[in-house]
């Protein structure tokens, strides 16, 4: 299929948490009624793409059994109806290539294909290791899952290995984010007619689709699946000014959970949390205000108190955030 499979990276991408019971074990019951949930909202394919076990829905906390059974319940759930993407965070590429060959055999239309890293990697290792990728499969399109915030030293992937990265036969995607503008916009005018790029810092209302952005990072479509659908069609459409009024409403309430959360963290004298609060923390406490439950996040993630939690929908309330207001 490969290049083909580019076309349907568009507009909203949201990426699903994995809820869990009180102790820590996958909720598959929620899971499925919350993909239910936002198909039934209207994410169809032109209008975005639905993830799981990507970074909001703690993929890199899910051992293989886990990981089989959110990305089995994902391609049911889903079907032909919207297209998937499975995130994949594997230091090795033998277990990378056993979990991409599955998600290929289940129907899985992408694969977000995490770097791989424990120490900073070097760039032939990073080649290496999306070549043996793209060479386990034919029928799952690769997303290259470019979040420097997550690797050692901040590393990025600069224009000369990303050119040999999307001349792979199966990489037709890139979440796209970089600390230097110039790394930043140099791949995406080079790169922009060969891959479908994923905004993943917000970028896009200043880039713009003619610039190679053809999707963008949407969470709150967990809870508000027809405002993802509306704000898809504005980026599509090219309404850019309108899209970013709208992104920033839709924004409001996961933006002042974030801050919060980091007052509260930060009050105990912790320091470091600002990059590296983990997304369970921010998604799931989120997604609770919102008022679809999804338990926990994986331990050691910093998890609110029953009184905190209180603090903030107090908060969001005098703001008149909350009681949410969903279309």
């Amino acid at each position: 299929m490969g290049k083909e499979l580019k076309e349907k990276i568009r507009g909203a991408i949201v990426a699903a948490p994995t809820p869990t019971t009180p102790e820590y074990d996958v909720d598959l019951e929620t899971y499925e009624g919350n993909l239910k949930f936002i198909i039934d909202g209207g994410l169809r394919e032109g209008v975005g793409c639905l993830m799981g076990a990507g970074g909001s829905g703690e993929g890199y906390f899910l051992n293989e059994e886990e990981w089989r059974s959110v990305i089995e319940t994902l391609a049911n759930v889903a079907g032909d109806k919207v297209p998937t993407m499975a995130g994949i965070f594997e230091l090795s590429a033998k277990h990378a290539i056993e979990k991409m060959k599955y998600a290929e055999d289940k129907g899985i239309t992408f694969i977000q294909l995490a770097l791989p890293h424990y120490e900073k990697p070097t760039d032939i290792e990073v080649y290496k290791y999306y070549k043996m990728m793209d060479e386990a499969v034919s029928d799952v399109g690769i997303v290259v899952y470019h979040t420097y915030w997550a690797m050692p030293e901040y590393y990025e992937i600069t224009l000369p290995l990303m050119t040999k990265i999307c001349n792979l036969n199966n990489v037709v995607g890139i979440k796209w984010g970089s600390t230097r503008t110039t790394n930043f916009l140099s791949v995406l005018m080079a790169l922009r007619d060969k891959v479908s790029f994923i905004d993943n810092q917000g970028l896009v209302r200043l880039i713009k689709a003619s610039y190679g952005m053809k999707a963008f990072m949407f969470f709150e479509g967990n809870y508000d699946p027809k405002t993802a659908v509306r704000i898809s069609n504005l980026f599509t459409s090219g309404d850019y000014e309108k899209y970013a009024e709208e992104m920033g409403k839709a924004s409001a309430l996961r933006s002042l959970v974030h801050s919060e959360i980091l007052r509260i963290v930060q009050s105990t004298g912790a320091i470091g949390e600002t990059k590296t609060l983990g997304e369970g923390t921010l998604n799931k406490t989120t997604m609770e205000l919102a008022g679809r439950y999804c338990g926990p996040p994986f331990p050691p993630q910093f998890e609110l108190t029953k009184e905190q939690k209180a603090e903030i929908r107090t908060k969001l309330e005098k703001k008149g955030i909350l009681p949410l207001k969903v279309n």
